[in-house]
């Protein structure tokens, strides 16, 4: 049986991607949810330039597509995506879990969260 195609396209550049169903799926995971994977899904290029700090007219300028000044909004918030959360983001987000880590960090967390949750 064959798997089913879906088809994403990239926030920045347009470009759509057809990815098999499972692979989707495991996008989905990635972002959150579906709505998550369709509102800030970018090439993973693009991605780690995000990640790395260069800032989105470099970006634009290299995968060549126009900045929408009326779009700076909806930029900033695809850059906070995928930089990742702030901690305080991450802890009101109830279905985040965090990976094991050393005991430091562990106990940090959830002081953090205790502190945040009135405990």
């Amino acid at each position: 049986m064959s798997q089913k195609l879906k088809k994403i396209r990239c926030n920045l550049t347009g470009k759509p991607l057809q990815i098999y169903e499972d692979y989707y799926n495991k996008k989905i995971s990635q972002y959150g949810s579906e709505e998550n994977l369709q509102k800030y899904y970018l090439q993973n290029k693009i991605i780690n330039l995000i990640k790395s700090g260069q800032p989105i007219d470099y970006i634009a300028e290299l995968f060549g597509f126009k900045i929408d000044n009326e779009k700076s909004e909806f930029y900033k918030e695809l850059i906070e995506f995928h930089r990742g959360k702030s901690l305080s983001a991450v802890i009101k987000d109830s279905t985040t879990t965090f990976i094991e880590t050393d005991n430091e960090v562990s106990n940090f967390i959830k002081n953090w969260i205790n502190y945040n949750n009135g405990k």
